[in-house]
């Protein structure tokens, strides 16, 4: 099967692949300065506050602020690389757990959706008020899709999966998940995000599984 710049979905590869291969450090004062950031990002967005109102969220002075990022919308970008670089680690936990790459598979999906969930309305707003770090997301997802064809291919590999494209399969089911866990969807058909995504999961791997 050809490949097409995969990377080896393995619990050790899974933060360069999707966390980011590097991370600027941060002292522990910039650390705990971004943790307050990344709260007021999840709960009440960025949009309509000045890096001056940011600041006092964060009882810091603008000028630490200016440290971390040299605007409103990079610190906006330095957010929400922490928040992807979680769903990495947490993802690496998962992947570790599961025993095979369908289980791998429904542990990243869960694990992505519980961490960026909560907050998806409020980030969606953020992201696609500003062009970069609309970019960046979608670079990440890009990452997250390329991850999610590694596994189907390993399944294939290993007899677990049909034998189907596994880059167009995962590229269906990122679709797919923007999709069913859309707030207009959810709303519409009264289903908790959760029950969505398990839904969604269970159609995709009840299609790949292997009668063999």
């Amino acid at each position: 099967m050809a490949n097409r710049n995969s990377h080896p979905a393995t619990a050790t590869s899974i933060l360069q692949l999707i966390g980011g291969a590097d991370r600027r450090p941060y002292s522990a004062r910039q650390e705990q300065i971004l943790d307050c950031l990344e709260e007021v990002l999840m709960t009440d967005g960025f949009r309509g506050l000045t890096l001056g109102a940011l600041a006092s969220r964060a009882q810091c002075s603008t000028r630490t602020l200016y440290e971390i990022a040299s605007t409103r919308e990079d610190l906006l970008i330095v957010v929400l690389e922490r928040i992807w670089l979680r769903v990495a680690e947490q993802s690496q936990v998962a992947l570790q757990e599961a025993v095979d790459p369908a289980a791998k598979l429904a542990a990243f999906l869960r694990t992505a959706l519980l961490v960026i969930w909560p907050s998806w309305a409020t980030l969606v707003q953020d992201i696609t008020a500003y062009g970069p770090a609309s970019r960046r997301f979608q670079e990440h997802v890009d990452e997250s899709i390329r991850l999610m064809a590694d596994l189907i291919e390993q399944g294939i590999e290993q007899g677990q999966f049909r034998r189907k494209d596994p880059h167009l399969l995962a590229e269906f089911l990122a679709a797919g998940l923007i999709r069913a866990t859309s707030q207009d969807v959810l709303k519409r058909l009264q289903i908790d995000p959760l029950i969505a995504l398990e839904e969604l999961v269970s159609c995709l791997l009840d299609g790949l599984i292997s009668d063999e």
